[in-house]
């Protein structure tokens, strides 16, 4: 046995080949069918929808296409469209098979209506037909021919794949019998034949542009598979099928064509019949003669074509013998049928002898050989050991004969360089799969060619990626890709920083010089993350020993400064090249301290830390906090000291300060008179004052010092500290002081405790003020008797001010009942209700809380009552409205708001309603923005008498009203405009 390499050069068993242009032309149209018969469906149905007739009968054409054989169409269209091999899917063919199959169903069920008399509903299922249609034998159904149509192509597209014996496909058969007829149909309708419309005068006719479209549906299918089945005759690359091709479009569509237009014209009167049977005559005899000729011409290049390539092939017939490599022909009876003058020496090793013999060696294996080469009529190649050289032989088959040709080559010295080569390729390549390092080689267009098992480590697979997305996982050219010197022949060196694999690398690439002239970009990246990341850290670390407020000294172990930071040359004076090289106890104040005792420790210790006396270049000392230690190498010796110090002058200060702050507040505390002391939110106390402690002393605790660390629970009974724990515990919570009294035996004090906040704003203790206000209480206590008992002495003289003015008025009624003339009568009358409008405040300010203070509203409803009471008017006729706020006014502006009232109200009683007609009154006080009130008192009478000026009248009543205003500090205004309406505003107080 040898080995057989399966290379496939193309050449076919058959003589024949399958034209592709054909093919795709093919299928071109099959889509275009598709597209059409889907569209021609939609159309119809949006003519049903709208109720467009010329959409569902167009032009010449009697009879409409149905709703349901539009239907049928968009799902035979879709079905075809989807059903294209460039688009066929799973899900597109179960979709297609689903759609052919109802529209098969529908012709199906709708020859069962025909065959059997009956209605299932699929007619006008979704649209209606119009009443009566012309040539249908029931609405909305469709042609019997439609629905044979529609079996056969539903058919046809469920089994457009399947193929039975001898490469028959049966949706070829259905759609070639769909085709023929549709073109019947069309053809009834360009001769009139109505039987071929219709089968029978009481059935449907089909449509002029069902018919058209059936014939695209059929020819799609029969075109979806060109290179299948019969169709396979149409596409093949011969001068027949090529003929086939023109001469059955042409001959099949031209006289239908010539004959429709001629037909049309004929029956628009253009000519007459004789006229229209002539012109077709001579136009299909020169559209035949054009075919003819062009086909001819056809055969004609094909023929010069042949006899070239017979020929080319004579000239290749020669080329064998004089080929210096090895040719031999061999039949499948295993005979040499030839051989070459180069192939004559290697018969013998091959198993062969000479011509005519026959095989003699590995019978079964060259025959297994050439049958595979004849039946697959590919060419397969072989390479065999020959004495001391190594051979590969092409078995190529001859096309229509039972032999092969083989067509060796010398190929010793190749493998020879190939095995070297390999060698040589996979030591390299086993170096650059060694290395750490990435190495990732670019073309020129920016195509990764290789990447070694680093760069596949960190940047993942390399195959068909450009290198910024490979290295970056970026989307476009990154700035690095629009540099072109490396193209150009130069070597660059960058740092990179890949956001794909989140590492730095040191970059080094290099140009190398294809085969081809070409410049390839190759790349090593070494990874430096570890190191940027540690130079990073030291930068930041020597940044922040140089940025601190602190000085920084490294002082080798001479004690001479070999560092020092800017701090440093701040806080002593020296400049840093002054520093280097000093010694480090020229900083020190306190010389003998340092090198007695700090450095000795150091060095014993490895540690020194605490305060120290320092001095500045000019002189000036400053105290300092240092820190030092002693500074190790990798083995553990000693090679320098670093120090920090900090300039404490300024703590040092303010903690003088502050304890000066803390002795002078203390004795401020132990000043007051009053108990302090400050407590943290757990009750222990943090300060207090002598007060404090004398008066909250027990036995153990009598000074101030013994009482702080203590809690605030130690100096209290536990029912007086539940009490007041409340209290702590409402501080903490709020956030708010808290105020309370509490008793102890007969003294009182008054506590505040005060919420103490941090810098976050939360409690973090309590301070809290006591003081006793025993002597205090007394007094309040005393002032308050007094009080009540002044009040009660106002309330008696308001009471019997206002019994004695009862009176008065009472002796008044009395008189009145003496005198007879009614004018004295009402003068007495009405100064009565005077008096008694000033007894009414009184009566109020009795009977009020305050003694000041009078409840305006309520005295003004007291008063009208007694008003209509006083003139007898009947409630019923006359109502009083009130519109007045909770108003309280002082008893000196009460006593002349009530007498203006009074008369006022007097006056409208007396002269508002003659004749005791219905009317009604509104009296309203509101409070004005600027302290003033406004007082409104109006009817709706016959109004105020326009020749009279109430300011200068002779009425007692007007004039005491004008005299009060002028009392209060107000004014008054007379609205006329309907009935009568007074106006007064005044202010709260009397000036």
């Amino acid at each position: 046995m040898f080995p057989v390499n399966q290379s496939v050069l193309g050449v076919r068993h058959d003589s024949t080949q399958i034209s592709a242009s054909a093919v795709d032309l093919s299928r071109t149209i099959s889509g275009i069918a598709s597209v059409a018969v889907t569209a021609c469906g939609i159309v119809v149905l949006v003519g049903w929808i709208f109720n467009i007739e010329v959409l569902t009968k167009p032009y010449l054409s009697p009879v409409s296409m149905k709703a349901n054989t539009a239907i049928a169409f968009v799902l035979t269209g879709i079905s075809l469209w989807l059903i294209q091999t460039d688009r066929a899917t799973s899900r597109t063919r179960f979709i297609s098979k689903s759609f052919a199959l109802t529209a098969a169903l529908t012709g199906f069920l709708t020859l069962l209506e025909y065959i059997f008399s009956f209605d299932i509903g699929i007619d006008q299922a979704l649209i209606n037909d119009i009443p009566n249609p012309v040539m249908t034998s029931s609405p909305g159904r469709m042609s019997p021919v439609t629905a044979v149509e529609f079996l056969l192509l539903g058919t046809a597209l469920f089994m457009i794949d399947t193929e039975l014996h001898r490469r028959i496909r049966p949706s070829q058969l259905l759609a070639i019998a769909a085709l023929v007829i549709g073109i019947l149909s069309v053809f009834g309708y360009v001769y009139s034949i109505n039987s071929w419309l219709r089968l029978s005068q009481k059935l449907t006719a089909i449509a002029s542009h069902t018919s058209i479209a059936f014939v695209a549906a059929a020819t799609g299918i029969l075109l979806a598979r060109p290179d299948k089945g019969i169709m396979i005759f149409f596409v093949k690359d011969s001068p027949g099928s090529a003929i086939a091709r023109r001469l059955f479009a042409a001959m099949a569509l031209s006289p239908l064509l010539v004959e429709t237009v001629l037909t049309f014209g004929w029956q628009s009167g253009f000519y007459d019949r004789p006229q229209m049977e002539a012109f077709q005559t001579i136009i299909v005899t020169i559209i035949v003669t054009s075919i003819f000729l062009r086909s001819a011409l056809s055969i004609n290049n094909s023929d010069d074509k042949r006899r070239q390539a017979e020929e080319e092939r004579e000239s290749v017939a020669r080329f064998p013998a004089e080929n210096p490599n090895p040719v031999i022909r061999i039949c499948i009876g295993l005979s040499v049928l030839y051989t070459n003058k180069a192939a004559k020496p290697l018969l013998g090793y091959l198993g062969f002898q000479d011509k005519g013999d026959g095989l003699t060696a590995d019978k079964d294996t060259w025959l297994q050989l050439i049958t595979d080469v004849l039946d697959s009529g590919q060419v397969k190649t072989v390479e065999m050991p020959v004495n001391d050289r190594l051979f590969r032989f092409s078995v190529a088959p001859i096309p229509n004969h039972n032999y092969v040709n083989l067509y060796g080559y010398d190929i010793s010295e190749a493998k020879a360089a190939q095995s070297a080569l390999d060698y040589e390729r996979n030591k390299m390549q086993n170096i650059l799969d060694s290395m750490q390092d990435c190495i990732v080689l670019v073309r020129c267009d920016l195509m990764v060619e290789y990447a070694n098992n680093a760069a596949i480590r960190d940047f993942g697979q390399f195959e068909t990626r450009k290198c910024y997305t490979y290295l970056n996982g970026a989307a476009e050219r990154c700035q690095w890709c629009e540099i072109n010197k490396v193209f150009l022949g130069e070597i660059i060196r960058r740092e990179f920083i890949s956001h794909l694999s989140g590492k730095t690398y040191d970059v080094i690439e290099t140009p190398i010089t294809n085969l081809d002239g070409s410049i390839s970009r190759l790349g090593i990246f070494r990874d430096i993350t570890k190191r940027k990341d540690m130079e990073n850290r030291l930068r930041l670390f020597s940044q922040a020993i140089e940025e601190t407020i602190d000085c920084v000294h490294i002082v080798n172990m001479e004690g001479k400064i070999i560092y020092t930071n800017k701090a440093a040359a701040q806080m002593t004076g020296y400049s840093t090249e002054e520093s280097i090289g000093m010694d480090v106890v020229k900083l020190v104040a306190d010389k003998y301290f340092a090198v007695n005792v700090i450095i000795p420790s150091i060095y014993v210790k490895g540690v020194w830390e605490g305060e120290i006396l320092c001095e500045k270049k000019d002189g000036a000392q400053y105290m300092g906090w240092l820190a030092a230690s002693i500074v190790n190498n990798s083995d553990g010796k000693p090679v320098a000291m670093i120090g920090t110090l900090r300039d404490i002058t300024l703590r040092k200060e303010i903690e003088e300060a502050c304890r000066a702050a803390e002795a002078n507040m203390t004795a401020l505390m132990n000043a007051i008179t009053e108990s302090v002391c400050l407590i943290d939110i757990n009750g222990k106390f943090i300060t207090a004052n002598d007060t404090f402690a004398r008066r909250f002393s027990t036995d153990k605790q009598k000074n101030v010092s013994d009482i702080i660390g203590t809690n605030f629970r130690d100096l209290l009974t536990p029912d007086v500290f539940e009490a007041k724990k409340g209290h702590l515990d409402e501080v903490i919570s709020m956030g708010l002081p808290v105020t309370f009294e509490n008793i102890r035996g007969e003294s009182t004090c008054l506590t505040n405790m005060y919420p103490v906040f941090d810098s976050e704003h939360n409690v973090r203790g309590i301070a809290i003020y006591a003081s006793d206000i025993t002597l205090r209480k007394k007094y309040e206590n005393y002032l308050l008797q007094s009080i009540k008992e002044k009040e009660m002495l106002m309330r008696e003289i308001h009471h019997r001010v206002k019994n004695n003015l009862q009176i008065v008025a009472g002796l008044i009624g009395l008189q009145l009942n003496y005198i007879t003339d009614e004018t004295y009568k009402a003068m007495f009358n009405e100064t009565r209700n005077r008096i008694k409008s000033i007894a009414l405040v009184h009566d109020k300010l009795y009977g009020s809380k305050g003694l000041a203070d009078v409840d305006f509203k309520k005295y003004i409803l007291s008063l009208s009552n007694d008003l209509f009471s006083s003139f007898g008017v009947d409630r019923g006729s006359v109502t009083l409205n009130l519109s007045i706020e909770n108003v309280i006014i002082g008893v000196d502006i009460a006593v002349p708001c009530g007498l203006i009232v009074n008369e006022l109200f007097t006056n409208i009683l007396k002269y508002a309603f003659p004749d005791k007609i219905i009317g009604k009154i509104d009296i309203s006080i509101d409070a004005k923005e600027n302290g003033k009130f406004e007082m409104v008192i109006s009817d709706n009478g016959v109004g105020f008498p326009e020749d009279v000026d109430f300011r200068h009248t002779k009425s007692l009543g007007l004039h005491i009203v004008n005299i009060l205003v002028r009392q209060i500090s107000g004014t008054i205004e007379l609205d006329r405009t309907h009935g009568t309406k007074f106006i007064i505003q005044f202010e709260s107080q009397s000036k």
